[in-house]
């Protein structure tokens, strides 16, 4: 007797402790883990992960009837008398009612007339629009690109005024028309500045410029200041610390749309 009892707690005890044979309804399935319990059936999502998924006989009436990637479902046989398995997407479909109009289908996109702000609009052999979106007007960068520029009717403090090539901008007046002046600021374009700072960097801003930033050294507006390398692209005028250090002052690169990075 205790011999049987014995052994008797030994199955149990290994049963305890075996794997569960099958994995529930919308658990993994993928490798080993190969079989689903009930009447779920194991589904590939995609080819590094499979489901269990409940696959009825018949689908009920509103009720999904196929479907593919986190949908998951192979297609149902039927529907609920009266119903038929319609496709609402490329994932997923469900069982309608068969008396019902089917929808037309979705009128087709129209194609772009205008290109957005920032693209391609022309050039030679390109094959692009030749008008813009918005308030952004077709400008010529070379013979072998043109882009859609922004042109607002007038460009605020720091902000680009003319510009040509990358930088390519028609002629603006500055916003602040007293004491306010479209100038020179880096190799391929103007920014408006304010009186006494026509041709020098304030504190913080970029004062010399390689790449798409080139612009010549220019003189700190504060004595105090150095014209200091922030990396290969650009440098700005600041008080180096007592450690020699750069100064926290934020950045400022007029005409720009933000200052270049080492990542460019």
């Amino acid at each position: 007797m205790v011999r049987a009892i014995t052994l008797l707690s030994l199955v149990l005890g290994a049963a305890a402790f075996a794997p569960d044979a099958c994995v529930k309804t919308g658990a993994e399935c993928t490798g080993d883990k190969s079989c689903c319990d009930a009447s779920s059936k194991c589904e590939a999502v995609n080819s590094f992960y499979s489901k269990c998924v409940n696959q009825p006989k018949c689908a009920a009436k509103n009720g999904q009837c196929a479907g593919k990637g986190d949908s998951v479902m192979e297609k149902v046989p039927c529907c609920d008398e009266g119903f038929v398995c319609k496709v609402v997407n490329e994932w997923y479909s469900s069982c309608v009612n068969s008396s019902s109009p089917v929808p037309p289908p979705p009128s087709p996109t129209p194609s772009k007339n205008c290109s957005d702000t920032g693209a391609q609009c022309g050039g030679q052999g390109a094959k692009t629009t030749t008008c813009c979106a918005a308030t952004a007007q077709c400008e010529t960068v070379n013979k072998f690109y043109a882009k859609c520029v922004d042109q607002p009717k007038c460009s605020a403090d720091n902000s680009i005024c003319a510009g040509s090539g990358d930088h390519v901008f028609k002629t603006t007046a500055c916003c602040d028309a007293s004491g306010h002046h479209c100038v020179p600021w880096g190799d391929e374009w103007s920014v408006c500045r304010k009186s006494g700072e026509e041709k020098c960097s304030a504190h913080g801003e970029q004062c010399a410029g390689t790449g798409g930033s080139a612009m010549k050294e220019k003189a700190c507006c504060d004595p105090d200041d150095k014209c200091t390398v922030v990396n290969k692209y650009y440098s700005k005028c600041d008080k180096p610390s007592v450690a020699g250090l750069l100064g926290t002052v934020r950045d400022s690169c007029p005409g720009l749309v933000e200052c270049p990075s080492d990542d460019e």
